[in-house]
């Protein structure tokens, strides 16, 4: 028998992915996205980790 200890209504834990070889393409898009008003920071304590899907002829856009 399993038992585990949940504190109600916490958020899950997530690990940061590290992915220094695109990190500043990835900040670069996450600036222009803001500015633009696409996304927004969040103020929320739950937050899930952001990937970026490469186009086929390699464009992160």
């Amino acid at each position: 028998e399993n038992v585990f200890s949940t504190i109600p209504h916490s958020p899950p834990a997530f690990r940061p992915h590290r992915n220094p070889h695109n990190r500043q393409e990835t900040q670069r898009l996450i600036d222009e996205f803001l500015e633009a008003g696409i996304i927004q920071k969040p103020n929320s304590p739950y937050a899930a980790p952001g990937f970026i899907v490469p186009r086929k002829d390699n464009r992160p856009d």
